[in-house]
């Protein structure tokens, strides 16, 4: 028999959801500091060739971070749901 109370899969959900956003802010922090650095460098006159490809590194890493808390919070609601239901 199982003692767990019915909010426990609940507050799981919460607290994967808020572990994921803490470390889709962490990524997402870094892809932002990288395009204001790619900002920069264009402004000091910087080759262009380095500036873009900083660029589509930093649009690549914010996007790839996306998808990836995307897929987390789509993993831990059918987690949750399958917990809520298996009671």
């Amino acid at each position: 028999m199982n003692n767990e109370k019915w909010w426990t899969p609940i507050v799981r959900f919460g607290v994967h959801v808020m572990v994921g956003l803490v470390i889709f802010l962490v990524i997402a922090a870094a892809a932002i500091g990288l395009d204001v650095l790619v900002e920069r460098l264009a402004e000091f006159g910087a080759n262009k060739f380095t500036v873009k490809l900083l660029g589509l590194l930093a649009d690549a890493l914010l996007l790839t971070d996306s998808v990836c808390f995307v897929a987390h919070l789509l993993q831990s609601v059918l987690k949750a749901i399958r917990e809520i239901f298996k009671k």
